[in-house]
């Protein structure tokens, strides 16, 4: 049976699929580090790990919170790597939502992503709204 984690983890991943065009078809698999798999080809795998971002006071920088993330996550990713998947994605998902005025991007594109994840992403179940941070 599936946590209360899991299922919320696989929601997230199901509103991100429906928002995100680029997101690729295929069979998305429960797995543990990372949290899915995504198999678009007998070949070809994709590892998204999800991972909450807590933004509780507004004055937060949001970048100071992805960077705490991105440092956890990178550290990971040799056990990621075991599963000799073709890329890896990080969700970071805004929890609770972000302020309705504020974009990341304008506080991460000042600031320098250093990561071995292929792709970054942060969603805001509420708004239905992501951005891409690589």
């Amino acid at each position: 049976m599936a946590s209360s984690k899991d299922a919320e983890e696989l929601e997230y991943v199901h509103l991100f699929r429906k928002i995100y065009s680029g997101f690729p078809r295929g069979r998305l698999l429960k797995s543990e580090s990372p949290d899915f798999i995504l198999q678009t080809g007998r070949r070809y795998a994709i590892g998204i790990e999800v991972t909450r971002m807590r933004y509780d006071e507004p004055d937060t920088y949001v970048w100071k919170q992805m960077d705490h993330i991105l440092d956890i996550k990178e550290e990971k990713l040799p056990l990621y790597r075991k599963k000799r998947l073709d890329n890896y994605w990080l969700l970071m998902v805004a929890v609770p939502e972000l302020a309705p005025d504020l974009n990341p991007l304008d506080q991460w594109g000042r600031h320098q992503v250093n990561t071995s994840f292929n792709r970054i992403f942060i969603l805001d179940p509420k708004r239905e709204k992501f951005w891409q941070i690589k």
